[in-house]
């Protein structure tokens, strides 16, 4: 946008990511409204809140609960709406926002991921906690996108960078609710990579409304980075940790819990 304000009308629901029971009010909400959905943005997060473990309503670990489940639960509800609203020539699109840190993942391990779907038979560290719910949200958008291929709709995955802090300004962001971790994070290198909240929005707003996106996610793109396709993991050297058959066990294993 070149404006600096812009008009319009905008309507405000609830929703609490970290209750499921939530989530489901607020799609029943939304449909009430009868509108179409063009974009579906999944921004919301948090990031390392304490050492300790905590718990979402339905007793999931907290960061998983809310930066992968709800997400999921989201939009498996509005899936049906999503594919309405569009067409093939010109679909809707699914944003998931992940983390330059889902290179920090180790992978799924010798059982696949049966120990990180749900995160409860290793030693809690919220560092990781949150590297795993990172690293989930791109193996959704992965698997959700070969689903819907030849659909309306398209999904992908993107790293927005490090917005905000004490560097760049633009308000609190979860860094600041990092618990004792966060000091890592406001210390060098990280300060320098901090970028403000305009930079921080371009990669979403880039994979929102740029016409050659749907055809880069079609053609397999599946993450973006600094408003350029990217391949995960191919930082760590390990791109195979986010390939095709380690996202549909991801999608199956989040379709199990919610299921339960």
């Amino acid at each position: 946008m070149e404006a600096d304000t812009v008009t319009g009308k905008a309507t405000v629901l609830e929703l609490d990511l970290s209750d499921l029971r939530s989530v489901e009010s607020f799609v029943a909400e939304f449909k009430k409204l009868e509108l179409p959905l063009h974009i579906l943005v999944n921004n919301a997060g948090i990031m390392m809140p304490g050492l300790e473990k905590k718990r979402s309503a339905q007793g999931h670990e907290l960061q998983f609960s809310v930066n992968h489940l709800g997400h999921f639960h989201l939009t498996s509800l509005l899936e049906e709406k999503i594919l309405a609203s569009n067409t093939v020539s010109n679909p809707g699109r699914v944003l998931y926002l992940t983390s330059s840190g889902l290179e920090f993942w180790n992978g799924p391990g010798e059982d696949g991921l049966k120990a990180q779907i749900p995160p409860e038979s290793r030693t809690y560290n919220p560092f990781f906690g949150y590297i795993l719910s990172k690293a989930l949200n791109t193996l959704t958008a992965r698997e959700q996108q070969r689903r819907w291929q030849g659909k309306s709709a398209i999904a992908l995955s993107l790293n927005p960078g490090l917005v905000g802090g004490i560097t760049v300004g633009g308000g609190p962001t979860m860094l600041d609710e990092a618990g004792p971790m966060r000091g890592a994070f406001y210390g060098w290198p990280f300060a320098h990579a901090q970028r403000s909240a305009k930079l921080g929005a371009a990669t979403t707003i880039h994979t929102a409304l740029a016409k050659e996106v749907v055809d880069e996610v079609r053609s397999g793109v599946t993450y973006y980075n600094n408003c350029a396709p990217l391949i995960p993991g191919d930082i760590s050297l390990h791109p195979e940790w986010f390939g095709e058959e380690v996202a549909k066990e991801a999608w199956e294993r989040t379709a199990k819990i919610l299921k339960a």
